[in-house]
């Protein structure tokens, strides 16, 4: 019985020993518990916050996203802008170019039209005097004009004043009318015996008179006009190349209705042959064959130098001046529409110029503002990354810390079982 009575002493000290042990095991498990619930709470509210952040984070990755679309199109939009602006600011200064272009080319034309107008004038002014004081007629012509006038004693005109020609018949007609470019009309022969009685009195020499009411035409044969005009040169009756005015046709027709026009001295004497020499022929360089065969030509002395150019000289420049005078008002008037174009050009080249800096500084601000919020939502993308990371990782702590809570929850029941054996078989 002693024996039994010790080994049963043995056996209740190795259980008590077990139960100490188990209980010892048991309490520190249930610490590791508490450990690891406190863990997987921390946890649990560590995720809470960190989905409560990303969803924050993804609120504010839409508002960013939203401002980095507005701040590219106003980025976008700006640098538009500024080149349509720098291509209107091309467009206008190469404009200015060829204005100013066309305003040198027109100045440049002006100032040549003007010299010329200048020395026309003043070549016009010349030709007038000389046509005022009777220069190249007669001495005796200037001295009666200066002393009756023009407009008295029915006086018409000099023939010199009275007839033109077209400029290559002006030698020819001059040549054939001779000395008798210096005669003067008159309406009546009463009137050239009172200029007669004038030149006398008042000794200033000789005149021819022309009245009108006395001088009767002279006119070529037609047969012999109808065969010469058939000849290689042939120009014209004289009295068919002037003009002159209607009242004195017939002094006309008898000063040059018997002188045939030709271009050379070989048409002359063609013509002449054709005409039995009944007729003086006078080439365009003033060479002539004279009625009855004889020939006139060489070098022409012009005593009467100018005097059917001169008139028609003076017309042609009075017409010129006129032309000139209305291109230079026009050039003028173009001048200041250039001017005003060239203006409002460069008036608008500096608004777009002020336009263009303005949309340039746009551009600048809309550029950092896309950078920035671009900065801030990669900055705002990498911390949701990191986050979502981060979730990860403790989400997975999480799973193994409960893994781990499970199994200790295994072995406090496991350990709770064991010391409640022990305790039974105490009582045993």
């Amino acid at each position: 019985l002693l024996e039994e009575f010790k080994n049963s002493e043995k056996s209740n000290d190795s259980i008590k020993r077990n139960i100490e042990s188990k209980t010892n095991e048991l309490l520190d498990t249930k610490e590791k518990i508490t450990s690891a619930a406190a863990q997987i709470a921390a946890m649990e509210d560590r995720l809470k916050e960190l989905t409560n952040n990303r969803q924050v984070s993804s609120g504010l990755k839409s508002e960013l996203e939203a401002k980095l679309k507005e701040a590219d199109a106003a980025w976008h939009d700006m640098m538009e802008k500024e080149g349509e602006v720098t291509s209107d600011i091309t467009s206008r200064e190469e404009k200015l170019k060829t204005l100013s272009s066309d305003e040198s080319k027109l100045l440049a034309k002006y100032e040549a039209d003007n010299r010329a107008f200048v020395s026309d004038k003043a070549r016009l002014k010349l030709l007038q005097d000389l046509e005022s004081r009777k220069e190249g007629y007669q001495e005796s012509v200037r001295r009666l004009f200066n002393e009756v006038g023009s407009n008295s004693h029915g006086i018409v005109g000099v023939i010199g004043d009275l007839i033109s020609t077209r400029k290559e018949y002006e030698t020819a007609i001059e040549i054939a009318l001779a000395s008798a470019i210096h005669n003067v009309v008159t309406k009546t022969e009463k009137n050239a015996a009172d200029l007669i009685d004038v030149l006398k009195s008042k000794r200033l020499g000789r005149v021819t008179f022309l009245p009108i009411e006395n001088i009767r035409p002279r006119s070529v044969d037609r047969n012999i006009e109808a065969a010469c005009s058939r000849k290689h040169g042939y120009i014209g009756v004289a009295s068919d190349l002037v003009d002159n005015p209607k009242e004195i046709d017939d002094i006309v027709s008898n000063l040059l209705g018997k002188i045939l026009i030709c271009e050379t001295m070989e048409d002359a004497r063609v013509i002449a042959r054709e005409a039995s020499h009944s007729l003086k022929v006078i080439t365009l360089e003033g060479d002539c064959i004279n009625a009855g065969g004889s020939l006139t030509g060489g070098s022409v002395r012009r005593d009467s130098a100018g005097i059917l150019g001169r008139a028609r000289e003076i017309e042609a420049l009075k017409e010129k001046l006129v032309k000139t005078e209305q291109e230079l008002s026009v050039a003028e008037a173009k001048r200041q529409e250039l001017d005003e174009q060239t203006g409002d050009l460069k008036r608008e080249v500096e608004q777009l110029n002020e336009q263009l800096k303005y949309f340039a500084m746009e551009r600048v601000k809309a550029e950092s503002e896309y950078r920035n919020v671009a900065s801030r939502l990669e900055e705002l993308e990498s911390g949701i990354v990191d986050s979502e990371k981060l979730m990860h990782d403790i989400s997975a702590d999480k799973l193994k810390l409960q893994d781990d809570l499970d199994e200790l929850n295994q072995i406090v029941k496991e350990t709770e079982g064991e010391l409640s054996d022990f305790r039974e078989d105490i009582l045993r």
